[in-house]
């Protein structure tokens, strides 16, 4: 005989007796339940309010869920959250842990550029120490990073704005490091327009048979090549959005960095 069988027959042998003991046992801490009841009803007052106007709706059973706003058909009369995701969520939220991670997540909204400041000065003041790390979790760990550029890789090929983005940072990386200053503004700031401008900036300068799909065919040229500079002001000019052209691969190696 299993535990299972064996409670339901001591429970029906004892019936009386444990109803009983469960009475006196609720009448001896009556008061502190419904203090305690009350507590959790004033604690998530706006669901229970929601739960009520359910109730009191013509479409009972059309609700929108309490987490993600999102309208569903309840399946019976106290369903508040259109998945099982969306109640844990609401549960989380209610928890401690739940409204310690909420008020820093505000706190960090708050002052998300004073952390970026932060990050930034600590990145520059140990970049030696994150190179090394780097180079020590790459070797670690070379499936995974070579898996990680693969997909990175099919992502640029996918979205052609992001991979003229992609490599157009790296070029000015590349350059800004060989001369020994340093990036100080968002690559885009130096291009000086948004990715979509950009692409149809270079679409107006397209030569027959240039297109998005033969992307490899060409390169995204600098018409005054940026190893001419000689200030990083001139250097920061000559990365402008009008220096750039779309040029075929073949002419752009023969030109190389010549006027």
């Amino acid at each position: 005989m299993d535990k299972r069988e064996h409670d339901k027959i001591y429970y029906e042998k004892n019936k009386e007796r444990l109803k009983a003991k469960a009475k006196a046992r609720y009448e001896a801490k009556k008061e502190l339940i419904k203090k305690q009841s009350m507590e959790r009803y004033y604690a998530n007052h706006e669901e229970n309010k929601a739960k009520m106007r359910a109730r009191m709706s013509p479409n009972a059973y059309e609700r929108v869920c309490l987490t993600c706003d999102k309208e569903f058909k309840a399946k019976g009369n106290r369903a508040l959250y259109c998945s099982i995701s969306c109640k844990s969520k609401a549960q989380y939220n209610r928890s401690d842990k739940g409204k310690l991670n909420k008020s820093k997540r505000e706190y960090y909204q708050k002052n998300k550029n004073k952390f970026k400041e932060l990050k930034k000065n600590y990145y520059q003041d140990n970049k030696e120490r994150h190179r090394e790390w780097r180079d020590n979790w790459v070797s670690d760990n070379l499936e995974r990073h070579r898996k990680n550029c693969s997909k990175a890789e099919a992502e640029r090929n996918k979205d052609p704005i992001y991979n003229m983005k992609c490599r157009l940072r790296r070029r000015i990386i590349h350059i800004f490091e060989k001369k020994g200053w340093k990036k100080d503004m968002r690559t885009l700031e130096y291009i000086g327009c948004s990715p979509k401008e950009l692409k149809e900036h270079l679409e107006k300068k397209f030569k027959d048979g240039m297109n998005w799909i033969n992307r490899g065919a060409w390169h995204i040229d600098h018409i005054i090549p940026l190893s001419s500079a000689k200030t990083k002001e001139e250097l920061i000019k000559l990365n402008h959005y009008s220096n750039l052209q779309p040029l075929w691969a073949k002419e752009n190696l023969c030109k190389g960095s010549k006027l």
